[in-house]
């Protein structure tokens, strides 16, 4: 199986490298649920927009192993894997879909066979690259030392296995998943489509992870953020949704209106009806929460954020930070 998505909805990135690294025995239904998003997301910006837009970024899932060979998932399926991992691989997430431990020796002998795939995520986690882990998979981060101080979600099973293979393991038994310090981890199966909302809350939007939730039928997570739910006017959904594409680049309302062929005036006034706010107020809002979410979950300096999110002067992002939050960008990410 190769994924290749283009026109994807993005929120703050031009382009965003997503990968799933596939082990032996790995279990679809925790693979499924990304896959299900990416595909669910490109429907609903083609629905929208029109599968035409070339404004539309790209996204690329790739699927991996460590020596690049087609996977065994069960006694019976094969997945079709693109290529191995490389020392050259630069991506945005990574996901390790939960597999079968087969018990202490089962994962301990999965950890020494995999060597090299940990020191591979040892180095892209320096690169900043986010690494998602499902169950059993949370044993590959641990090894490579990514999860120095991290309480980790793991089913009740594999606790004693887990504290077998790492005497400092920390075991999150008060949550499904876990997101900090540059990791994404779930529980197992059952919280992976949780874990997956998660992931396009915050790679892409609070809205875009909200709208996932809906399909999937997990509403009751909720988060703070935007408006929930599709606007009903129709205009003013695809505005919205054109928004959260372009929003790190310069965006002209106006031109916007005449793309959809409306004059300016009808935009805003349909806008403001349907979300309480103007366009304008909109992006700026996308753009702060954009900021906020690379604050936490990534190291880039706040230059770089300011421009990822659509500001080409760094001064006049910390200006509106400031005045938004009421304290500086970098007091922000302190805090969180």
């Amino acid at each position: 199986m190769i994924i290749y998505r283009k026109r994807m909805i993005l929120h703050g990135f031009d382009m965003i490298n997503v990968a799933a690294v596939v082990l032996p025995g790995t279990f679809m239904s925790s693979l499924a649920p990304l896959i299900d998003a990416f595909d669910l997301t490109q429907e609903r910006g083609e629905r929208l927009i029109g599968a035409d837009v070339g404004s539309m970024p790209n996204v690329r899932l790739t699927l991996l192993s460590a020596d690049g060979q087609d996977m065994p998932t069960s006694r019976h399926g094969r997945l079709r894997i693109e290529r191995p991992i490389s020392s050259d691989d630069d991506f945005d997430f990574i996901w390790i879909p939960s597999f079968r431990s087969h018990g202490e020796a089962g994962l301990r002998g999965t950890m020494a066979g995999n060597r090299p795939l940990i020191e591979w995520l040892q180095r892209i986690a320096e690169r900043g690259t986010v690494i998602g882990a499902s169950g059993a998979a949370a044993a590959l981060p641990m090894s490579a030392h990514l999860a120095e101080g991290v309480k980790v979600p793991v089913a009740a099973p594999l606790v004693p296995v887990f504290r077998a293979l790492f005497p400092r393991f920390r075991h999150a038994a008060d949550t499904g998943i876990v997101h900090q310090r540059g990791l994404l981890l779930s529980r197992g199966i059952g919280h992976d489509v949780h874990a997956v909302t998660e992931l396009f809350t915050r790679f892409f939007s609070p809205e875009t992870g909200r709208w996932l939730r809906s399909v999937f039928g997990n509403e009751a997570l909720q988060d703070e953020g935007l408006p929930d739910g599709e606007p009903r006017d129709q205009l003013v959904a695809t505005a919205r949704l054109m928004l959260e594409q372009r929003f790190s680049s310069t965006v002209s309302i106006a031109a916007l209106a005449a793309e959809l062929a409306v004059s300016h005036a009808v935009l805003i006034r349909h806008f403001r009806n349907e979300m309480g706010m103007t366009p304008s107020r909109y992006v700026q809002q996308l753009r702060l929460g954009a900021a906020q979410r690379m604050l936490v979950h990534t190291t880039r300096s706040i230059d770089s954020i300011a421009a990822a999110v659509g500001y080409g002067d760094a001064r006049l992002f910390r200006e509106m930070f400031r005045k938004a939050t009421g304290i500086s960008a970098t007091e922000w990410r302190k805090s969180q």
